[in-house]
């Protein structure tokens, strides 16, 4: 049953006065937004006896799950000790992860490119060798993620095409699974708001689009992509990870492939500065209205 006005009301007042909540109480409390609000708050931010009980909340089990159109799927985990983390996936868009060197991946298998120069060449390998039509590519502070624009098919499909990327993500979005009590199918994955424990973590920035000589992107991927991806990830984070963001796209801007980097000069506002590398625009990010 859902918690009535009164009865969150009733649930904050014990929190603020430090008291412990029932296991009752604390069900009520599991999965709902206003805990994954509360939960996102660090401690300087909530009364000493707020921030000890949220503490305690933290290991819920039950998600929050969205309802968006067919074919997508959205919802709120817990993921360790990331704290609860926004969830987006779609059935039949395909979704490409790439992991590189960094302190999440600490599991050999799961990091299959050196970093993000070596995970952008894969993909535009995959391109080469006519295995996708149409890329759609976004820098990860784990990695590279893409999205297929040209093609709609199963993970099953997808998977059978090629093998690149991350072999846990191959086999989660094959993979159905329990969520707030309602079945998700199979399908690709993709996390749209920040951990709580990672500083500047900017989710997914944009590079740009790559394609195949006469390759056709399908509209509704580039819908789907920018209503359920890019979309959630701006309004997760703000704007306040922008300057985060130039910088670390300005850091690896030698490594990105050719067609891709003059996308990201231009979308987000970079500018070559010789040889002693790459300086910032001031001016802020474009507003991705680009060709790209």
């Amino acid at each position: 049953m859902p918690l009535t006005k009164k009865g969150i009301l009733e649930l904050l007042s014990s929190l603020f006065r430090g008291k412990d909540l029932s296991v009752s109480e604390l069900q009520k409390l599991k999965g709902s937004e206003l805990l994954f609000a509360l939960s996102k708050l660090g401690g300087k931010e909530l009364p000493p006896g707020l921030a000890s009980n949220i503490s305690h909340v933290a290991d819920w089990t039950s998600s929050r799950a969205f309802k968006p159109e067919k074919d997508v799927y959205q919802y709120i985990q817990q993921a360790g000790k990331t704290g609860p983390i926004e969830i987006g996936g779609f059935r039949k868009v395909p979704m490409i992860d790439i992991d590189t060197p960094n302190m999440a991946h600490f599991k050999d298998e799961y990091v299959t490119a050196s970093g993000p120069g070596e995970a952008l060449e894969q993909i535009m390998q995959l391109l080469r060798d006519r295995k996708v039509s149409s890329q759609r590519l976004y820098l990860t502070p784990g990695g590279v993620r893409s999205f297929e624009l040209g093609e709609q098919m199963s993970p099953q499909e997808w998977w059978a095409k090629h093998q690149v990327g991350d072999p846990g993500y191959r086999k989660l979005s094959a993979e159905s699974r329990q969520v707030g009590g309602r079945l998700i199918p199979p399908g690709f994955t993709f996390r749209t708001s920040p951990k709580t424990i990672r500083e500047n973590d900017f989710v997914a920035a944009l590079l740009g689009t790559v394609s195949r000589p006469g390759a056709q992107k399908l509209p509704e991927n580039e819908r789907l992509v920018g209503k359920y991806h890019d979309r959630r990830i701006k309004q997760n984070i703000g704007n306040t990870q922008e300057e985060a963001t130039k910088k670390q796209l300005a850091a690896i801007i030698k490594d990105i492939p050719k067609p891709l980097r003059e996308q990201v000069l231009r979308r987000y506002l970079l500018a070559a500065a010789g040889a002693a590398g790459v300086g910032l625009i001031a001016g802020g990010m474009s507003n991705g209205n680009s060709t790209a």
